[in-house]
């Protein structure tokens, strides 16, 4: 588990993530300025004269320290991305990641030295074919094939029984799982980083869910932005209202609602309310509670 921590001079937010946290709750103001402080970092983004004048500017830790980048890397995951520019692997694409850390090893293989070496004797065909003059040569080389120029040689596209399909074609499920897949294989091929996931999104399928469950990896940490009412563990939701509140926190618990709220509950059947206000259940209880977040 981490815990990362955005503070300015007029808010500070706190998140304990074990491996998928979900930011819920209506303040869609203070999700976006928590993540986007912690984008802020990974994309090297100065803070702006505007933050510093309106006391914006944040800092950012993780388990108390400062965020090293040659440790930390970013996955970003949101509905309105390119599929079809993803597929052109630019290099500052989720598709680049992937497929760098499919082939990661590539140049080590047996078939790319297979190919390297029939290059070479296709140089040696071309060298004995070439003419010669003045006692002049022609040496033709190729290069030798590495995985940054299998990379630029590559050409994707989405196929279904063998018909071709456009990025339009899938459905704001598959979009997403496209990519929560996607960043799962960058993680498991890369554990000597640390990733940092956010995934925006409106609504949590069950699919969506199931594969953010499957998550095992040691390495990965999750951000979910959704206005979802969703069934997860109370300790795996951060709530955005009129106050921020990590369920995971039992004293957050205690001080900000046990202390508060005009019922006499004891923790247990407090995290119980909690469980079924985000789960979207409206009863005496939920409703009360909700008074106070």
């Amino acid at each position: 588990m981490i815990e990362i921590k955005s503070i300015n001079q007029n808010n500070k937010y706190i998140s304990c993530i074990d491996r998928v946290k979900y930011l819920l709750g209506p303040d869609r103001t203070g999700k976006e300025y928590f993540v986007d402080s912690i984008k802020r970092i990974f994309y090297k983004i100065d803070h702006s004269e505007y933050a510093y004048e309106n006391k914006l500017d944040s800092t950012v830790t993780i388990d108390e320290k400062t965020i090293k980048l040659k440790n930390w890397k970013l996955l970003d995951i949101h509905t309105h991305i390119n599929l079809n520019q993803e597929l052109a692997i630019g290099s500052r694409s989720m598709m680049h990641q992937y497929i760098e850390s499919i082939l990661r090893d590539i140049e080590y293989s047996e078939e790319l030295n297979t190919i390297n070496i029939l290059f070479e004797q296709l140089a040696e065909m071309l060298f004995e074919k070439m003419i010669t003059f003045d006692e002049i040569e022609i040496d033709p080389k190729f290069e030798t094939i590495t995985q940054k120029q299998l990379i630029k040689m590559l050409s994707l596209r989405f196929i279904n029984e063998k018909n071709t399909m456009d990025y339009l074609d899938l459905s704001y499920e598959a979009k997403i799982l496209f990519q929560i897949y996607m960043a799962k294989q960058i993680v498991e091929k890369n554990e000597l980083f640390k990733y940092m996931v956010i995934l925006d999104v409106p609504q949590v399928s069950e699919k969506i869910k199931n594969a953010l469950d499957s998550i095992t990896s040691d390495n990965m940490f999750v951000m979910v932005l959704t206005e979802a009412n969703i069934d997860v563990s109370i300790k795996d939701v951060t709530y955005f209202g009129t106050k921020v509140i990590d369920f995971s926190n039992d004293i957050s618990i205690y001080n900000e609602l046990m202390m508060e709220v005009d019922q006499v509950y004891n923790l247990d059947e407090m995290k119980c309310v909690i469980k079924r206000f985000i789960e979207g259940i409206d009863d005496k209880d939920t409703r009360r509670l909700e008074n106070y977040l």
